[in-house]
Order: C-alpha cells, then structure tokens, then sequence
C-alpha cells in the first residue's frame, strides 16, 4: 500500500511542477514579448503623399485644360466589313440548312 501512495503523490507532484514551470514560461515570454526592442526596429515601405496638404500647391493655375478625346461613331456599314464569314460546313446555297439561317439572322 505504501508503494501506491507514492505513486500517487509522485503523479501529484509531477503535475504541479509541470504547471508551475508551464505558467513561469508564459509569463517570461509574454514579459519579453511587450517589452519595446532598443533601438526601435526600421520602418519598411515607401512613403506615398496623395495631395491632400497644402504644402507645394501654390496659387498658379494652368490657362486651360486637357481636352477630351472625341469618340467617333462606327457606322453599320464598316461594321459589316469585319463580320465573320460562315463555316465551311454551311452550304449557302442550301438556304433550308437551319445552321446557315441562325448565322444569316444575325
């Protein structure tokens, strides 16, 4: 009976010092971990300014503004010029063939 005593305790103590040590570990970590590095670590990356300060806007305006390109219209008969020609698996000539009227109706 002695020796399950022991047993038992030893277990008992095994696992109070693993938490013992466990929560040690995880209070030096987290001490460590917010402590701010010396001297602080570089920032990275590129400064972008948008143009929102007034810094370097000055009063002079150019006299007039960039025009806008016109867009031309494309008529139906240039249209006409670039639309596909039918498969060679139509017959034209065939004017029943149900493929060719689809492609003609379009």
């Amino acid at each position: 009976m002695n020796t399950q005593q022991e047993q038992k305790n030893k277990r008992i103590a095994l696992a109070i010092s693993i938490g013992f040590h466990g929560i040690l570990l995880i209070a030096f970590v987290l001490l460590m971990a917010w402590r701010a590095p010396n001297p602080p670590l570089p920032e990275y990356g590129i400064e972008l300014n948008f143009g929102l300060d007034q810094q370097g806007g000055g009063e002079v305006q150019p006299e007039k503004a960039p025009g806008v390109e016109k867009i031309l219209p494309i008529h139906r008969n240039k249209l006409r010029k670039f639309r596909k020609k039918p498969p060679k698996s139509l017959n034209p000539k065939k004017r029943k063939n149900r493929l060719y009227r689809r492609w003609k109706a379009r």
